[in-house]
């Protein structure tokens, strides 16, 4: 896992030097590069990052608490990727969710990116705000969630299509790359309510039997990648 500590520090300070567009930009750069789960802050190093990201959100993010409160719409992409930090944090993967949708949006070649892996946790947000789950996922209703699980699938295949490119390179490195990525995509918790056989059987049959193929075709690209025997 990469350490945010330096890039924040250098956010923050550009930001005091008056280069606040820079500043914005470090911050989202550092913000992306890591997993901001409460959960997973369990040692003093990830409490230190935690707390610097939170004194540069408070710092070169003015509009933040208005975001929280739902009356603020970011207006560029460095801001929409600096704010997943606090929204994965406080467990809020609609807002998450949302925020993914308009920079894919604003700028496809963020969601492009493979190698970046920007589209994955996008998913993950998405398929979690589908199946009802962060703290401000509770009142999104019935059709919103199906369009969120199917924005989530949307996301993912196009995912591993931009995999299945790779692979075409036939080269070991590729191979490793991909055999990485979709281990952890069959292990990741927030896409469990489109892969786990008992949150299947809460969808209904058509989009169960599409998770089913989906993940069925990432069996058949680790077993191209030369994983999963």
């Amino acid at each position: 896992m990469n350490r945010p500590g330096p890039r924040l520090v250098l956010a923050m300070a550009r930001h005091r030097t008056g280069l606040a567009h820079a500043a914005r930009k470090t911050l989202a750069e550092a913000v992306v590069a890591y997993d901001w789960k409460a959960a997973r802050a369990d040692h003093t190093t990830a409490w230190v990052s935690h707390a610097l990201c939170r004194e540069a959100e408070g710092l070169i993010l003015p509009d933040l608490p208005a975001f929280l409160q739902g009356t603020h719409q970011p207006r560029s992409n460095d801001e929409r990727l600096a704010l997943l930090g606090v929204c994965q944090f406080a467990n809020r993967t609609h807002a998450a969710a949302r925020l993914c949708r308009d920079a894919f949006g604003a700028d496809p070649a963020i969601a492009e990116d493979s190698r970046s892996g920007h589209r994955a946790p996008a998913a993950g947000y998405a398929a979690q705000v589908g199946c009802g789950r962060g703290a401000d996922a509770a009142g999104v209703g019935a059709p919103e969630r199906a369009h969120w699980r199917s924005q989530a699938r949307g996301w993912l295949r196009a995912g591993l299509a931009a995999w299945g490119k790779t692979l075409d390179e036939a080269t070991p490195a590729a191979r490793d790359a991909v055999r990485q990525r979709l281990t952890q995509w069959r292990a990741e918790p927030d896409l469990a309510g489109l892969r786990e056989p008992a949150e299947l059987e809460a969808l209904p049959p058509d989009e169960r039997k599409n998770c089913l193929a989906f993940w069925g075709e990432v069996r058949a690209a680790l077993l191209r990648a030369g994983g999963d025997k």
